[in-house]
């Protein structure tokens, strides 16, 4: 503490006598050094900040003399008023150590440094500076103690505000804004600002103590700023407004009309990137190159938007689903394969996905060389003010105007706000508790919402019957992407479905894809390589988004309607209102089809398994019923001369442990002694169905024991081979049990079984199916 206050004493200072010293030296926070210094009578004035100065009488001040600059949230900030006449000023070159605790022993420090944490200081030292009239100025990571954080009242926060408002503290009731005031967002942004750094944030303004910024004389005139905004009496809005479909085509098009690689692939493909997951600039340039993976659905990919601004927690950010567009200027896989197929063929160990820097700032600079290459060579040329909307007020474009065409795009295309909000990952409403338990992951929602943003429909490329035998996943690897297979070695599908895009649009001739040279060349030449007639051996096959119940299915549709998002030709022309409805109806009808279809064999295929299963069980019975029998002749001899004492012997010999067959000696009421068999611990040699192994697992089978009663020992066994079979039949067993939890019968679990590996798919490879796609966390059709 000396250390701290050992610096030179600065003019309006107390004066520093050998008593004040002493006192400072003894000190551990200027709280108690200044407490005890007035206590003591040593400080000129009982009102002296030992700091700061006059701390009296500050509840109103005069308007600013002059203008300040425009402070971080855009707007212009009031400049401090004339320093009063006597009263201290700060010298530039001093400094003050940081309070480590508060005296009152609630733990209150200063907040760690953030980035969103340094705007607010900033906010906080130009309000500081005006409160206590500090000539010059303090800096904007100026910080401050808890006890000048208590001086403030909420009167004084009201003055600041309403002086950088209406110039003045006392304003009339429809006083308009002055020119360069503030609007209602930037009062909400400094008081969040200053409530940040409160030491009683939390608690509301009562009595003299709480929050300051909390308080009702503050909320008022918060809320008559809005109305005046409503009245048109406010500040004008600098919200940057949506971007039109016409605009963002024409941003993709001249972009594509630059020399370079980077506008031309690179800051195209960003712009679709963040359009098709609704993301903020911001989250665009943090992707990195691992963030793309393959989806359960091999026509597809999926991500995770992790620096999203409303994910606070992990289970947040969900994988999201990325769909091809059927027009391809909109298709978002086409320019992802192009773009990372010539990025990492130059950077192929880069960590950024749209960045080969690596430095803290590098997604930063990304952005700033993003928006300022948008301001300069699309949004302020004539052919882009040509298509802008008529009579529009606002403040133009922006790169977030991206994000509200796309929220605006899926919304005037049938999809909900509930929809739209999981899609852009917004917070959903505070205070319900039952978003705790609501699972974030709306894959249906996600992916009806990525559909639609796919003009022209979501579709999926596959190789056409005439040319599948020849081209193999090792010739795509090999000749189409190269250099994503390098870096994604253990992800087929996501270089799979790259590859595809790839290929078809290498061999189109859409002169508005950009596709580098030598990349279109390197395909066109092994193609060629293999003699084939067929000029385009990809094609495009349209998908339907359903939901049956709880479970997203994404089905190919192999008619010419085009079903979600298909308000739209090919090549991304204009839509009309009769061609939407139309298509929207054909859309319904045909998704009521489907799933009626589904249905349908959903309900034949539980009769089936149904009958199935009574047969097997009337089976079972029967044969346990004969065998009984049979126990009972041998027992009591039958027509055999000599059965009892064979019975007898045999009997003694179990008893003693020869035979291999144990028995359980029991005995009757009247005395007389009953032999039951323990079941053996065995498992079938070749099951026929999936409802026999399921009752091997639940009652039994042959008369042996459920495998679901096998102890430790028993699964371990390895005669007969139990180890291995139990090991394996295991993730049949467990795949049943858990759809059975989930509400369904063990047939419809069967049954959902085989709609996906094969009605005729032996049990053998539907048990290898099912390890592949737990490694890949599970079939979404059996989640």
């Amino acid at each position: 503490m000396a250390e701290t206050m050992a610096s030179p004493p600065r003019e309006g200072d107390a004066t520093t006598t050998p008593q004040l010293q002493a006192v400072i030296a003894n000190a551990t926070t200027f709280g108690e050094a200044f407490d005890t210094a007035r206590d003591s009578g040593l400080l000129r004035g009982q009102g002296t900040s030992p700091t700061r100065g006059p701390i009296e009488d500050r509840d109103r001040r005069e308007p600013p003399a002059t203008a300040a600059a425009t402070d971080t949230s855009g707007a212009d900030a009031t400049a401090q008023p004339a320093h009063a006449e006597g009263a201290p000023t700060r010298g530039a070159n001093s400094s003050r150590k940081r309070i480590a605790a508060s005296d009152d022993g609630d733990g209150w420090t200063w907040p760690r440094p953030t980035k969103t944490s340094k705007v607010y200081q900033g906010n906080l030292s130009k309000f500081m500076s005006w409160f206590h009239e500090a000539n010059p100025a303090y800096k904007k990571d100026e910080e401050f103690t808890r006890e000048e954080l208590l001086e403030i009242k909420p009167s004084a926060v009201h003055d600041y505000f309403a002086l950088n408002m209406f110039g003045k503290t006392d304003y009339e009731e429809d006083e308009p804004v002055k020119e360069g005031g503030w609007r209602w967002n930037t009062l909400d942004f400094q008081k969040k600002s200053f409530s940040y750094f409160m030491p009683n944030k939390k608690p509301e303004w009562c009595e003299g103590r709480g929050n300051p910024t909390k308080a009702e004389v503050v909320h008022k005139l918060m809320r008559h700023v809005k109305k005046l905004e409503v009245r048109g009496l406010g500040a004008p809005s600098r919200a940057k407004r949506p971007m039109s479909r016409e605009e963002f085509v024409t941003e993709l098009e001249l972009l594509k009309k630059q020399p370079d690689w980077n506008h031309r692939v690179k800051y195209v493909t960003m712009c679709l990137w963040q359009y098709h997951l609704i993301g903020r600039a911001d989250d665009t340039c943090h992707f990195e190159v691992d963030d793309p993976k393959g989806h359960v659905y091999d026509f597809a990919l999926q991500t995770k938007v992790r620096w999203s601004k409303n994910v606070l927690e992990e289970r947040g950010c969900p994988d999201q689903i990325l769909l091809g567009a059927n027009s391809p200027i909109w298709c978002i896989l086409i320019h992802l394969g192009v773009y990372m197929e010539s990025y990492l063929q130059s950077h192929p160990n880069a960590k950024l996905l749209f960045t080969e820097k690596s430095g803290m700032n590098a997604a930063d600079n990304l952005k700033a060389t993003w928006s300022s290459r948008l301001r300069k060579v699309v949004w302020s040329k004539a052919e882009f003010e040509d298509v802008a909307p008529e009579g529009d007020d606002s403040s133009g474009i922006g790169t977030h105007s991206t994000r509200k065409f796309s929220t605006d795009f899926a919304a005037n295309c049938g999809c909900s706000t509930k929809e739209v909000e999981i899609r852009g990952r917004w917070k959903h409403s505070r205070g319900n508790v039952v978003f705790v338990y609501i699972d974030v992951k709306k894959k249906y929602e996600d992916a009806k919402v990525a559909g639609v943003l796919c003009v022209g429909g979501p579709i999926k490329y596959e190789l056409k019957d005439e040319v599948a035998s020849s081209i193999s996943l090792q010739w795509i690897y090999d000749n189409v992407v190269p250099s994503i297979r390098h870096r994604y070695p253990r992800d087929s599908r996501l270089c799979c479905n790259l590859g595809l895009a790839m290929l078809y649009a290498c061999l189109c001739e859409d002169e508005e894809l950009v596709i580098p040279e030598h990349i279109r060349t390197r395909v066109k030449t092994a193609y060629e390589a293999l003699g084939l007639s067929e000029t385009q051996p990809v094609k495009k096959v349209h998908l339907c988004i359903i939901r049956v119940e709880d479970q997203l299915h994404i089905e190919p549709v192999t008619t010419d309607v085009v079903v979600v998002g298909a308000a739209e030709n090919a090549t991304g022309g204009g839509i009309g209102a009769n061609n939407a409805a139309t298509h929207a109806m054909h859309a319904n009808t045909l998704q009521a089809l489907l799933i009626g279809q589904r249905r349908s064999e959903t309900m034949m295929s539980q009769y089936h398994m149904a009958n199935q299963a009574s047969i097997f069980e009337l089976r079972n019975w029967t044969g346990s019923q004969l065998r009984a029998i049979n126990n009972n002749l041998r027992a009591f001899g039958g027509t055999i001369p000599g059965g009892f004492a064979i019975q007898r012997q045999r009997h003694h010999e179990e008893l003693r442990g020869n035979n291999p067959r144990s028995l359980v000696i029991l005995g009757d009421a009247n005395g007389h002694i009953l032999e039951t068999p323990i079941q053996p611990a065995r498992l079938c040699d070749r099951p026929s169905s999936l409802m026999m192994l399921w009752q091997e697992y639940k009652v039994g089978v042959n008369g042996n024991k459920p495998a679901e009663q096998f102890t430790r020992a028993e699964k371990a066994d390895r005669t007969n081979g139990t180890r291995q079979k139990y090991h394996d039949r295991r993730n049949i067993w467990k795949l049943i049990e858990k759809l059975v939890k989930d509400g369904f019968t063990a047939e419809v679990a069967i049954n959902k079984i085989h709609q996906v590996y094969g009605y005729n798919t032996s049990i053998t490879k539907i048990i290898k199916g099912i390890v592949a796609d737990k490694k890949r966390g599970g079939h979404p059709n059996l989640k």
